[in-house]
């Protein structure tokens, strides 16, 4: 492996658009293929200047064209001449001495894309250059590119939008997304981005790439409100296509973040009054086997303050394009009709989302979380990913190479087999490693001081990243695996219980990582309790008998350990949130963030006391889900004291004067932990009670 600081120059592929095609049964990589110069086959183009990159670009565009003469002044007259903007203006003329009118055209300017061709087409070159530099090139699979520009056209036929849906990971997402559609001559969809991104020169070039920017708080500003929903109807109406990140934010561990209802509920809104006859939404997935910014993601995740992005930090960041981030993969779900859906989730519900507002509600949460499942089961696995995941839920501080390649097999086929899928999956396990391993750099270390090199974890909290990004695939096994592990946490090999207790924690931990986690939806959840029983039965990871009882099979322990070691973490969490909880006892108010600065700082000292299993169980979105998770079950209460946003926490009533409560609950939570220095066991010398007194004093202490 070598030092990312010595690391030699890397051949850069020709192209940045890579077509996987299928070849006699297997998606291979086409390197060899010269395309003809027509449009459909000119997407892989080597573009060495300006004006071959120009000439590669179809000038046949599949959808409705933004660049029209006009199209951006028309929208504004439509949106600002619309009842609800003008009962909006109406009612701030009521309240306020400046113009209505004048607020109202501002703040359609600032808000409102404004695509200019030339622009982007320079900046689309620019953002060439830069990932050709930075990434291995950008891989979409053929049949994906059928199926995209399929229902586009009938999309283009029907008058209708696509609504692109991908996971938010990183800021390169809105340039991969936007490069690939217009390499593929479809028309470029308008982009929802925060109003952090209205930098200085890169605010326009992104506005005239068809960015529109939204406020992250709309407080009680009706204008606003009422601009920006007409404007959104307004483009579904014309049949522009529309971009948007259904979880908000970027997500800052790996995994998908629970849907953001705000755009989302628009659409829907709009397809069910009949404004916007339908929209066909296309979830799709980005994959990468590398992600510049997880080093800031650690350290906000640590506690640091967000960094505000500004054009000296996107400068500062060029030093980035000397290292080799690997490779970039886009994968589309099937796309599907949103009134279809909606008519068909309606009539098996039973419910009425249009005169019922808590039906409509979980209408769109139910269409938010089906997304998100989507995106989950087409993406793809990145070799970085399996190689992190194999490290960190390793028994031991690290592992030989030949380890990491023969377990590397097993988890590609455990995850090919669940319907996944593994980028470069047919090449040689050993290069895909030795790839993986370099990609990594310095996150991992090289020890030479013994019989073999001996690869380990050295970032683990960054590294847990990427070993997040494979979770989705073993979510419902994994979270059984941690069920029946509390059962018996002294030997693996003899860890039973009967189903129907299994089920009931089951149930428990599914509700505790609800958060976490994205399931698919489900009235309730025996039925998924027993298809993954019968399916881990089948695989040979448990056994259950004539009377239910349900067993690990003794030959596959490694199996079994490693699911739940992938959500050990997690519960480690929300153990130590749980824990914190009881410096609160009986009564005291305390700052919410304070308090999870102080809970970080406790998740240090029991970490090297080795009280704390994982160091990645501090990071602050996890112990945030906690905090809201513990809000939404009553375990504690979240009052807002002002406008800035600041909560402040204290226990919930049925807590305040009921340790004994409080302390089953952690015991409850510590029950699912993986066995360590004190575990809430009876077979333990030391008692949970006796364990968490000296955690309750450090706290205090610091509160």
């Amino acid at each position: 492996m070598t030092d990312p600081k010595n690391k030699p120059t890397q051949t850069r592929p020709h192209r940045l658009l890579v077509v996987d095609q299928k070849k006699k049964g297997k998606i291979e990589n086409d390197e060899s293929i010269h395309h003809p110069p027509t449009y459909y086959e000119r997407i892989g183009s080597v573009f060495d200047s300006v004006q071959s990159f120009r000439e590669a670009i179809s000038k046949e565009v599949i959808g409705p064209n933004v660049f029209a003469a006009g199209s951006t002044e028309g929208i504004k007259r439509e949106v600002l001449n619309s009842s609800s903007v003008r009962q909006a203006i109406r009612e701030y003329r009521g309240t306020k001495q400046t113009s209505g009118e004048s607020l109202a055209s501002a703040t359609f300017d600032r808000l409102a894309a404004d695509f200019n061709e030339n622009r982007l087409r320079a900046m689309a070159f620019g953002v060439q250059s830069v990932l050709q530099r930075m990434y291995n090139g950008i891989h979409i699979n053929e049949k994906d590119i059928v199926r995209i520009k399929e229902i586009a056209k009938k999309a283009e036929a029907e008058k209708v939008p696509l609504i692109i849906l991908p996971p938010h990971k990183s800021h390169i997402d809105y340039m991969v997304v936007s490069y690939v559609f217009l390499m593929l001559g479809i028309s470029l969809p308008f982009i929802a981005a925060g109003d952090n991104l209205m930098m200085p020169i890169i605010g326009t070039l992104l506005r005239n790439s068809g960015a529109f920017f939204i406020k992250r708080k709309f407080d009680n500003d009706r204008i606003y409100r009422a601009i920006f929903t007409e404007y959104i109807e307004v483009l579904l109406k014309h049949g522009y296509n529309m971009e948007f990140f259904i979880e908000g934010g970027r997500s800052r561990t790996g995994k998908l973040l629970r849907p953001k209802m705000g755009i989302l509920a628009i659409v829907v809104n709009a397809v069910l009054k009949g404004s916007v006859k339908d929209a066909y939404l296309v979830p799709l997935s980005l994959g990468y086997d590398k992600v510049i910014e997880t080093p800031s993601y650690v350290k906000e995740l640590l506690g640091a303050n967000k960094e505000k992005e500004s054009l000296g930090s996107l400068l500062q960041s060029t030093r980035l394009l000397k290292f080799n981030f690997g490779r970039i993969d886009v994968r589309l779900s099937r796309p599907f009709s949103l009134r279809e859906y909606l008519q068909d989730e309606i009539g098996k519900r039973k419910i009425d989302p249009i005169r019922n507002q808590d039906h409509f509600k979980t209408l769109s949460q139910i269409l938010g979380y089906s997304i998100l499942y989507r995106v989950n089961k087409a993406a793809v696995t990145m070799p970085t990913a399996i190689v992190v995941t194999l490290l960190l839920t390793s028994r031991g501080r690290g592992m030989s190479r030949n380890e990491i390649v023969t377990r590397f097999e097993w988890l590609r086929n455990e995850i090919v087999s669940r319907g996944g899928k593994v980028a470069t999956s047919d090449s040689d396990t050993g290069v895909l490693v030795d790839v993986a391993l370099n990609v990594l750099g310095n996150l991992i270390g090289k020890q030479k001081n013994v019989l073999e090199p001996i690869i380990t974890p050295q970032r683990r909290f960054e590294l847990s990243y990427y070993r997040n990004q494979i979770l989705h695939w073993f979510t419902n096994e994994g979270v059984i695996a941690c069920s029946l592990y509390k059962n018996s946490k002294a030997d693996l090999y003899n860890l039973s219980a009967p189903k129907t207790e299994l089920l009931k924690d089951v149930t428990f931990l599914s509700q505790l990582l609800k958060i976490e986690i994205i399931y698919l939806p489900s009235p309730n959840i025996a039925a998924p309790f027993e298809k993954t029983l019968s399916e881990m039965t089948s695989r040979g990871t448990l056994k259950v008998n004539s009377q239910g009882k349900v067993t690990v099979n003794s030959e596959k322990v490694n199996d079994f350990d490693f699911l739940c070691s992938l959500f050990w973490p997690f519960i480690d969490a929300y153990w130590l949130l749980a824990t914190a909880l009881y410096a609160l006892f009986p009564s005291k108010i305390q700052s919410e963030k304070l308090f999870l600065e102080r809970v970080q700082t406790l998740g240090f000292t029991l970490y090297y006391k080795g009280e704390l299993n994982f160091y990645e169980s501090i990071a602050k979105d996890t112990l945030n889900n906690a905090l809201i998770l513990f809000s939404e079950l009553g375990l504690l209460e979240r009052h807002p004291v002002d406008a800035a946003g600041n909560v402040v926490i204290k226990l919930g009533a049925k807590y305040q004067g009921n340790s004994d409560g409080l302390i089953s609950v952690i015991d409850k939570i510590a029950s699912f932990r993986r066995q360590g220095k004190y575990t809430a066991d009876p077979n333990h010398q030391k008692t949970f009670m006796d364990a968490i007194q000296p955690t309750v004093a450090l706290i205090n202490s610091k509160l």
